[in-house]
């Protein structure tokens, strides 16, 4: 992409000229600079008096492939207006906002993360069952038949899965008193094996870096790496311990980018209330890689949960593509009510008549390690392996989150995450791909490919 069109991406206009998408192998930083650059050729302009309708049913129709014309969209919208506004409200987070219950972090609590409420199996987004209706209502019109709708995912791709990473305790402090306890004991043989016990290395002698991209390059699989850029001696006791300017930290994101890992900004826990500023955190991190950072994951997830708009409307005034942060603090699940990426801003602030110029993807987390248990090996492999049974099934978009730091003292977890790595690479229906490239396939790429869809869905 020119210097124009990023520019333009990044103040959300357009650029007096679309790029051209080429053909072939492209250098990966030129491929990079115009991932998330368009949008899918069909635009719609919101009135301000029904931009409920307008959102709810331009995600539905996005859902389903459908590229609709002006006029087809507004019959469309008008016929499944119920429709439209239940979605929008769910996309929004309404639901969660009224009458809602806040933890001591200040996040909503929704019901699949309240305790003591039975953990029942995955049950399908509301907005999928919610596009079946719509589908069956619309049969009749032209603009729905299946020639006519975009694939959801690459052709051969059934469903699609972003590995991500946080990164919050980078480093682990290395501690003795376990062994000196066994000393103290008599028992030396334990005391030996405390002091060689790979959890107490110093983070110089390995990093759970070097594990994760190891495992997931004898796959062939890139992740994207969320890293902070506010240390907490700086900020919130809250916040990471590490601090990203220290040489360490430079080689490391230095070299997975060069690798083809992907870098993304892992907010501060008080970025909600402006300490720092999100835009100057977004603008830290591009200085020291050098290259724009596309998108974010929210520190504890915490974001505005009295009015995530102004959260949304953050990232995209600091020039991000895509957040990443809409997810069940302890359960997996679709939160969104969608497995599929969604437009977070278009009708979601009442100032935004012209939704399209404000193009900002929530890519929902669905599976963490923080869902499954610590210290059953078999139970985290099953919960995982049924969230991605489930979004196959669906047809759907799994993003999955392992935090650093956990590699060698929570075995079941890293237990998980292999047993997930080994199960995509053997299923050739999986697409796995870096979020940024799920965001400009979700934008562009299947909007160019105008082929049947597999799923109806």
């Amino acid at each position: 992409m020119s210097t124009a069109g990023l520019d333009a991406l990044a103040t959300g206009r357009r650029a007096s000229s679309p790029p051209v998408i080429a053909t072939g192998r492209a250098p990966r930083h030129e491929t990079d600079s115009r991932l998330c650059g368009e949008s899918h050729p069909f635009r719609h302009r919101y009135s301000a008096n029904d931009t409920e309708t307008s959102y709810g049913m331009s995600q539905i129709t996005a859902l389903a492939g459908v590229a609709l014309d002006p006029d087809e969209f507004a019959v469309v919208a008008q016929r499944l207006s119920p429709i439209a506004r239940r979605a929008a409200r769910r996309l929004s987070l309404r639901h969660e906002v009224t009458g809602a219950l806040f933890d001591e972090h200040g996040r909503a609590i929704v019901s699949s993360d309240k305790p003591n409420v039975p953990a029942g199996p995955i049950e399908e987004p509301a907005l999928h069952r919610l596009l079946r209706v719509a589908i069956d209502r619309s049969r009749d019109m032209e603009a729905w038949r299946p020639d006519r709708r975009a694939p959801r995912w690459p052709t051969g791709k059934r469903y699609a899965v972003a590995l991500t990473h946080d990164v919050d305790d980078a480093e682990r402090p290395v501690s003795y008193r376990p062994a000196i306890r066994y000393l103290q004991s008599g028992d030396v043989r334990r005391a030996y094996w405390e002091f060689r016990s790979p959890r107490r290395r110093p983070a110089s002698a390995g990093w759970d870096f070097d594990d994760f991209c190891g495992l997931e390059d004898r796959f062939g699989f890139r992740s994207a790496w969320y890293f902070s850029v506010v240390p907490r001696r700086d900020a919130h006791p809250c916040d990471v311990a590490y601090d990203i300017r220290r040489r360490r930290y430079r080689s490391l994101v230095a070299r997975l980018d060069r690798d083809g890992w992907e870098i993304g900004l892992h907010s501060s826990y008080a970025t909600r209330e402006d300490r720092p500023p999100l835009r100057q955190q977004v603008d830290r991190l591009q200085q020291q890689l050098a290259r724009r950072v596309f998108g974010v994951r929210h520190h504890y997830l915490r974001w505005n949960a009295n009015d995530p708009r102004r959260s949304w409307c953050a990232q995209f005034d600091a020039g991000l593509a895509y957040d990443t942060s809409v997810g069940f603090l302890r359960r997996p699940g679709w939160r969104a009510g969608i497995a599929a990426p969604y437009h977070l801003l278009p009708g979601a602030a009442p100032d935004i008549v012209e939704a399209p110029r404000r193009e900002l993807l929530e890519l929902p987390m669905t599976l963490a390690d923080m869902h499954l248990p610590t210290d059953d090996d078999a139970a985290a492999i099953a919960i995982a392996l049924e969230h991605l049974r489930r979004t196959r099934e669906i047809g759907g978009l799994a993003v999955l989150n392992w935090h650093v730091g956990h590699w060698h003292g929570t075995p079941a977890w890293r237990r998980a995450y292999e047993a997930v790595c080994e199960t995509l690479a053997a299923d050739r229906e999986a697409w796995v791909a870096l979020p940024r490239t799920i965001c400009h396939w979700w934008r562009v790429g299947r909007w160019q490919s105008r082929r049947p869809s597999r799923d109806d869905r």
